[in-house]
Formats: structure tokens, sequence, C-alpha cells
């Protein structure tokens, strides 16, 4: 059975040559037209198609530029009160104690790095926070070294350990590609507290993870933010951990019970993929914050059965469905109004046991729709019957279609839903 074979998924911790762009229509997980061109129909490739182009994650974190002192986390003093010049950390990279006449607009300097599960001395915030399994709370001090550089000529800088992850302890921005997996047992993420940018992309591969808890200070990725897992058993089945997320510019994520955790985010500058192979994801709530997309594919996921998280989007670019088939209700888009790219509501085609969305019977979700920058697909839904296909294209319009309209392989002669 073919999985999930349009997205560039890293199956193994350490693997080599991990990149989430390739120079082919699988651009960033992208997928070959999953499907054979009907006849009349052009397939949608290229251009503003959801399986044409290449995407790049490239981005660099900005240097954090508040300060020339070193910042140290550690140091045996504890008077300095004016906090002289490192406002969290500037450009140092190596944590030598005692060096920094104050840390963080000094209030205080921050007596020592606290032990991990243990209680942190001197500096502000030291007690233990109960939340995390005894992890302390970021001290004033702690968040100092600003921001960490991977090695030149290195595409991705792996964090395959607990161990691993110590080095990154106090940076708060990663400039870079950072791959975090593991198959050894991973309580938490809590050496990466600190980290509240990400320059390039950033993958979790849940293996071994059992929770995302310790990147609640994480704000924005600016490359892609993948979550995913190809073992079934892993313990991480939400995105708690990522509540202080607001701005990515991609965002995939794959067998996952619960969108939950994303409930800040507002702004994708490129595009949402969610895909899952088993029956664990049911619907999208934690996505009420997004109210634009340039790209949104929801695809292969065995156990969706309604979009309702979306239903604050009122525009998206091209808009991808296929092969959810227990979806039976599109009435998350009621408040869609503008498709600019275009609209594919179908089968994965080419592999071959999906179907379409095989239990969706009415397209009255999309009755706000107004304009479809490109194509217009349906097709291969069992359940939709063809006069619900053919109300959605003369609702909007064919002058309000940009691209080809392609209706075939519905249920011919069944009965249209109420009205819209």
């Amino acid at each position: 059975m073919l999985r999930n074979g349009w997205i560039g998924l890293l199956v193994a911790a350490g693997c080599a040559g991990v990149s989430l762009e390739r120079p082919t229509d699988a651009a960033a997980g992208a997928p070959p037209d999953e499907r054979s061109a009907k006849p009349g129909q052009s397939t949608p490739t290229g251009g503003a198609s959801s399986s044409g182009g290449t995407t790049s994650y490239a981005g660099t974190a900005s240097t954090v530029s508040g300060g020339t002192g070193p910042g140290s986390r550690g140091g045996s003093s504890s008077s300095a009160t004016d906090g002289g010049m490192g406002n969290e950390g500037g450009e140092v990279s190596t944590p030598e104690a005692g060096r920094a006449p104050g840390g963080r607009g000094g209030s205080t300097a921050s007596g020592g790095a606290p032990s991990q599960g243990g209680t942190g001395s001197g500096g502000v915030g030291a007690e233990p926070n109960a939340g995390i399994g005894g992890i302390d709370e970021i001290g004033e001090g702690e968040c100092v070294r600003g921001t960490y550089t991977a090695p030149k000529g290195v595409q991705w800088d792996k964090f395959l350990s607990a161990a691993d992850l110590e080095k990154l302890r106090g940076y708060t921005r990663f400039s870079g590609n950072l791959l975090v997996a593991t198959e050894e047992p991973m309580e938490h993420l809590e050496p990466l507290h600190c980290l509240t940018r990400v320059g390039g992309n950033f993958h979790i591969d849940k293996r071994g993870i059992r929770t995302l808890e310790g990147l609640e200070s994480l704000s924005y990725v600016s490359g892609g933010l993948e979550v995913h897992s190809t073992r079934s058993d892993t313990d991480v089945n939400d995105l708690h951990g990522l509540e202080g997320l607001k701005r990515v510019g991609r965002l995939l994520v794959s067998s996952l019970n619960s969108l939950h955790g994303l409930e800040s985010l507002t702004t994708i500058d490129k595009g949402l993929r969610i895909y899952s192979t088993d029956r664990s994801l049911e619907n999208l709530d934690g996505l009420e914050g997004v109210t634009s997309v340039p790209e949104l594919w929801i695809h292969d996921n065995t156990g969706l059965e309604n979009v309702e998280g979306l239903r604050n989007l009122v525009e998206v670019g091209d808009l991808s469905i296929k092969s959810n088939p227990v979806l039976d209700t599109l009435e998350g888009f009621r408040n869609l109004t503008q498709v600019t790219g275009i609209l594919v509501i179908g089968s994965m085609g080419l592999v071959e046991d999906h179907d379409g969305n095989d239990a969706l019977t009415s397209l009255a979700g999309f009755r706000s729709v107004t304009a479809i920058g490109g194509e217009l697909s349906i097709f291969d839904n069992a359940s939709l019957p063809t006069c619900e296909a053919e109300r959605l294209r003369d609702s909007v319009g064919l002058a309000n279609i940009g691209g080809d309209v392609y209706i075939q392989d519905n249920l011919d002669g069944g009965t249209c839903s109420l009205p819209w």
C-alpha cells in the first residue's frame, strides 16, 4: 500500500541528506499529481497549482541585537542591578560563568544555571515548575545565549538525544534547519524552553518523544514546521507545548489524534498540509485562529469526520481535499469566500487503495464562495450527487472560475440537499 507518497517525510533519526526542499514536483513534500488526468481536465500542476512549483523553506534568523555583553547564564555575581548591556545575550554563544554584569535588562544576575529538573539558585523565577515534572521556570537571566548558528555547510543540524538537546539550553533563536529525532525515550523538550524562533525548518520526529512540552516559548518558525512519526505507538498525540506559536512559514502535521496546542496560531505564510494514514484524527479543532492560508491540503485522513476547526477561514489559495473516506460534511468552510487558486475535491488517484471522499453528500459548506481563481475539479466522490457539484459550479458562476471545470465519477442520479 502506498501511503503519503507525496510528502517527503524523514523516516529515521540521523538519516543522511534530510531536506524539505526538492527541485522537482515533490518539493517540500509536494506530491506529483496523484491522479491520472481525466478527459477534458487540465492536471493541477505548476503555477498556482497545489502540486506544482518548488517550495523554499530557506530563511535566516535575525540576529538578536539587544546588547553586546556576554550575558552569561551563570556567574558568581548577584549584585549587579543595572543589567549592563546583556539584553538576551546578543551574539554570545559561550555561557562562560561570571562574565555578565547582569542578564536581560538586568534586574539581577542569574546565579548559576539551574540543574535540570531541580531548583535553580538565584535569579528571578527559580522556583520549580511542577507542570513539567520539576522543570524550572525561566529566570530573567537564563535565556541569554542569543542565536545558535548551525555549523557551516551543515544543511540539517541534528539533535538525536537528550544530551544533544542540552547544547541548545539557553538559546533564544536557532539559525538554520533544526531536526529533533530520537529512538530513546525523551519525556519532554525542556532544554529548548528558551527558544522563541527558528530561522529555517524545524522538523520533529515524534518517535521516542513523549510530549512537546518545553516549546511553549516558540512563537515563530520562518521555514516549515513538521511534526510526524512513522510509528503508530508514539506517545505524542497532540500539539500541546506549542501554545505560544503564532506564525509559521509552512505547517505539516501527520499521525496525530488532535491539533490542540495550535490555538494561538494566526499566520501561515506558505501552506498547511494535514495528512494521516490512521483513524486517529477526527477533527481540525485548534485551527480556529487561522483566517487565510496560501495553500491548504487535507489528504488521506482516514478518520477525519469534519473540518469545523477551519470555520474562521475566509480566504485560501489552493484548496485540495482528497481521500478522506469518512468526511461527511464541509460545513467548516461556511465562511470561506475566496479561493484564489484551484479547488479540488476527489481522490488521490494513482494511489491504488485510496478512494475519494466517499461519505461526502453535500457541498453546501462552500455556499459563500464567490470566486475560484483556478481549476474546479470534483471527482471520485462515491456518495456526492453530481447535481451538488454542478450547483457549486453554478453558484460561483463560470465567469468567476479562472480555470477549467471538471466534474466526473461522482454519484449520478442522487438527490441534492435543500437549497443553500
